[in-house]
């Protein structure tokens, strides 16, 4: 009976001493979300509705002019990637 509990208790201390690792802060993903579309509305017309949001992300989009093609590289390159490694 002692080494099953003592099996249940090194089990349970196994388990609560695995690490997850910490995943991206959503709030890093969710500010360059908003200054990619700032971007891209300020080359396609009626693209942003209405945005209420630091002047300073608003001035930064206007200032930059990238492409619409390195807009979208940093993007979709994972994505083509691995298309194109499916596709082999």
């Amino acid at each position: 009976m002692r080494s099953i509990f003592l099996t249940i208790v090194a089990f349970l201390l196994v388990a609560c001493a695995s690490v997850v690792p910490p995943r991206p802060p959503l709030d890093a993903v969710a500010e360059r979300f908003v200054k990619l579309t700032l971007e891209i509305g300020e080359r396609e017309e009626g693209y942003v509705d209405a945005y209420h949001g630091p002047p300073e992300w608003a001035a930064a989009a206007k200032a930059n002019t990238r492409s619409v093609e390195a807009l979208a590289s940093p993007w979709f390159a994972p994505f083509l990637m691995r298309a194109s490694r499916r596709s082999n």
